[in-house]
């Protein structure tokens, strides 16, 4: 990154010597520009436009609620399955950016000794650039979130369901089996692709749908946790990707308590039996 800053200053401040000269202008003239002022600019491009597009479809500050290119993007090519993928595109523009930062770096350095340490440290520097530092990128399971300690307490050989639901078995959710060890209650989660139980699952990701609470009624299920911050995330669970449900209009659900952002409902809807086969 800074490498690339480097390369960013460098071009704007030759942009700032090269203005446009005025017709039948005889002065001194400006530095040409050359090949590779095209190619900083084209890089600094790309960089800034996959960053947005690699964002989440919303960006929320307070009560606004910004919406980013992959809200639209789904809404006309949908197949474009996971946005962020955007991000190995800014990874490439700002190597490419940092690689030029580099050998102006060192087309300013006239000892070789120099070159040769300074080339040295930076690429000692980038091996180690992704480095796994603790506690960073380390899932905290210390402390049991309080809903399944809730879960736990409850009588009765009930089932519960998480949502959002994914269509598949999602190493996205696989915290809901973690947390399974907590509270042991059978989950309304993962089953074997091509079964009638894959399909009964597959009736039931959207929980809006006037379907679902009947459905789950009859799979014994009790309780539904609801986690409002996944479905930002989610691009299988919803017709819009980030969008949370409007859990107030679903009927068949009643709301009971609410742990840390995580809502429970108890299904109070009568039985229905999916129509799959």
């Amino acid at each position: 990154l800074i490498l690339a800053v480097i390369t960013i200053r460098n071009w704007r401040r030759k942009r700032r010597r090269s203005p446009e000269l005025p017709e039948g202008y005889i002065g001194p003239q400006p530095p040409v520009r050359d090949e590779k002022d095209f190619v900083v600019g084209f890089f600094i491009f790309v960089a800034v436009a996959a960053f947005l597009f690699s964002q989440s479809p919303y960006w929320e500050i307070g009560p606004l609620r910004i919406p980013f290119p992959s809200y639209f993007m789904y809404k006309i090519i949908p197949m474009v399955r996971v946005y962020s993928r955007f991000g190995i595109l800014v990874m490439l523009s700002v190597a490419v950016l940092a690689g030029i930062g580099f050998s102006d770096m060192l087309k300013k350095i006239g000892n070789g000794k120099r070159k040769i340490g300074i080339s040295c440290l930076v690429i000692v520097l980038v091996l180690f650039e992704f480095w796994n530092w603790p506690p960073f990128r380390v899932t905290d399971v210390s402390k049991t979130p309080p809903v399944y300690e809730w879960l736990a307490k409850q009588p009765g050989d009930f089932t519960i369901a998480e949502y959002p639901l994914s269509s598949n078995t999602s190493f996205n959710y696989y915290d809901y089996q973690f947390w399974q060890r907590i509270h042991r209650k059978p989950l309304v989660s993962g089953a074997m692709p091509g079964t009638y139980a894959d399909e009964v699952r597959k009736s039931i990701i959207d929980i809006t749908a006037p379907e679902t609470p009947g459905i789950l009624r009859w799979l014994g299920v009790k309780y539904v946790i609801f986690h409002p911050d996944k479905y930002l995330k989610e691009d299988e669970a919803t017709v819009v990707i980030g969008k949370v449900p409007d859990m107030s209009r679903v009927a068949g659900l009643r709301f009971i308590r609410e742990f840390k952002g995580v809502r429970v409902y108890e299904v109070v809807a009568a039985p229905v039996r999916p129509e799959v086969h």
